[in-house]
């Protein structure tokens, strides 16, 4: 994990042992940073100045870690009433998640990726 993943849990930890408000301010900054690195990304590659690609090396534990701990995050946020904050990660998480079944599947061999451009036989 990260040094933003470990400063998100820990705000989570401390929000649920303590409530403090000031947990709530960090775990809306961290995943609004999160958010903005994302549609930054997402605008790159729709421009064309960035291409996108799979890895098949990657974790699936490190890719589902990340995932519930962003969970957790954005149900503090709703919970807090930050709802400004939560509907503006919202589509930056809902499209993680889609793709991170996606990539659950295809790691583990359950759907199939076929490359179009290659002529059948």
């Amino acid at each position: 994990m990260g040094l933003l993943q470990y400063g998100l849990i820990c705000s989570i930890a401390l929000f649920a042992f303590y409530q403090d408000e000031m947990a709530v301010y960090s775990i809306a900054s961290i995943l609004m940073f999160y958010t903005c690195i994302f549609y930054y990304y997402v605008a790159t590659v729709m421009m064309g100045i960035k291409e996108i690609s799979f890895n098949w090396e990657s974790g699936i534990n490190h890719m589902w870690q990340t995932r519930v701990i962003m969970g957790m995050g954005m149900l503090v946020l709703f919970v807090q009433e930050q709802v400004e904050v939560f509907y503006f990660v919202l589509p930056f998480f809902l499209i993680g998640f889609v793709g991170d079944i996606f990539s659950t599947l295809l790691i583990t061999g359950q759907i199939e990726l076929d490359n179009r451009d290659e002529p059948e036989e």
